[in-house]
């Protein structure tokens, strides 16, 4: 995805009552399938479905719909920049739940994983003006 060019949305979706519906729909009915299809694989192999494609496919159709695929693609090659704030929220759920439980090592969690995308940001910053 080297040639894939950052671009801004040069005009914007007007943001309405049914658009707001429609998005939610999409977004809904593809969990609902997700989660469907990792109950059906069981607990071994659910995790898979856990992260990336609840949240980005959603996403990406939304944005494919509303925009362009050269929207989307621009999405898709900087995935790989923030993928590690999400190896190190599951990381830091396998070691926090069961020392201070769900909800604190959730927050634990997800502390640790906004702290690596700030510091990721803050270096971005810095480094490229």
């Amino acid at each position: 995805l080297e040639g894939v060019k950052d671009i801004k949305i040069d005009k914007k979706v007007k943001m309405g009552p049914m658009l707001l519906f429609v998005r939610a729909l999409i977004a809904a009915v593809t969990i609902v399938l997700i989660l469907s299809t990792a109950k059906m694989v069981g607990p071994t192999w659910a995790g898979l479905f856990s992260a990336f494609p609840n949240v980005m496919l959603p996403l990406m159709v939304i944005i494919h719909f509303s925009y362009s695929s050269d929207h989307t693609n621009v999405i898709i090659k900087n995935v790989p920049k923030g993928l590690a704030s999400v190896v190190l929220y599951c990381f830091t759920v396998s070691l926090t739940y069961t020392e201070f439980g769900i909800y604190a090592g959730t927050v634990a969690a997800y502390g640790v994983a906004t702290l690596y995308l700030a510091i990721t940001q803050f270096r971005k910053e810095i480094f490229h003006r």
